[in-house]
Order: C-alpha cells, then sequence, then structure tokens
C-alpha cells in the first residue's frame, strides 16, 4: 500500500493526506499562502480601504459645507448691492427733501408741474422740450 500512497501523491501534487495535516506535515502550497509578506499585503489593502471610507465620510458632509459657504457668499455680495442701491436712492430722497424745504424750488415745481401762475401771468402750453428740439433737428 505505501507504493501506492506515493503513486495517488505523484498524480494529485495539491492534496494533501488527512494524517499528514494533523501531523503538521503540510505541502509546501499551503504554507506558502500564509507567508508573512501575504498577510502584510493584506492588512496595507485593509487599511487603504479604511482610509478611503474615512475620506469620504468626513469629505461628503466638507463639501456640502463649501458649498453652502459659497451660496452664502453670493448671496452676501447681491445684499451687498443692493445695499448700495437703497444707500444712493436715500440720498438722492434726502436731497430732494433739502430742496424741498426752499420756497423758490417749490414755486418752480408748482409753475412747472401744476400750471401754477402769478397773479396777471398767462401760462400757454407749448409742449415739450424735447419735442420742440426734434422739430429743428428735423429741419435742418
Amino acid at each position: 500500500m505505501p507504493t501506492n500512497q506515493k503513486r495517488s501523491q505523484q498524480a494529485r501534487p495539491n492534496i494533501i493526506q488527512l494524517n499528514q495535516a494533523r501531523s503538521g506535515q503540510m505541502g509546501t502550497k499551503l504554507s506558502m499562502t500564509s507567508s508573512p509578506k501575504t498577510r502584510s499585503f493584506n492588512a496595507t489593502k485593509r487599511i487603504a480601504l479604511l482610509g478611503v471610507v474615512a475620506v469620504l465620510i468626513t469629505g461628503v458632509p466638507l463639501i456640502n459645507t463649501l458649498a453652502q459657504s459659497v451660496s452664502q457668499n453670493t448671496k452676501l455680495e447681491a445684499a451687498k448691492a443692493a445695499n448700495k442701491v437703497a444707500i444712493q436712492q436715500n440720498k438722492e430722497v434726502a436731497d430732494e427733501l433739502q430742496r424741498l424745504k426752499d420756497p423758490s424750488y417749490l414755486a418752480e415745481i408748482a409753475r412747472r408741474d401744476y400750471y401754477y401762475s402769478k397773479e396777471g401771468e398767462i401760462i400757454f402750453d407749448l409742449g415739450q422740450d424735447q419735442d420742440q428740439n426734434s422739430i429743428f433737428n428735423q429741419q435742418n
């Protein structure tokens, strides 16, 4: 029988007999898969995978925060521009208010816009100045 075992082992070198595995006499192929180099390579792959997962977990909220920051900065710039326009309009209204306190300016507005006339004065509306200018420009 020993010769039959040798022949069957030569025909199938990857198969290990049960009694050899129990006694610690394992084949060379089985011992190669558990070498320290293979274990360190597997550990390196696990660490790299763990690092990628950690970057994804922390990166997604970071990207969302960055997008919100850009959106808020855009809104801030629009609000600053609207504030500048409002300040300019406020200055213009304040200037108009100061001019309205002047009696001569009030008289000018009353004469121009509401055809207010002084005593004994007759007002003739000849049209706007722009219409008269366009008539003269067409004749030349």
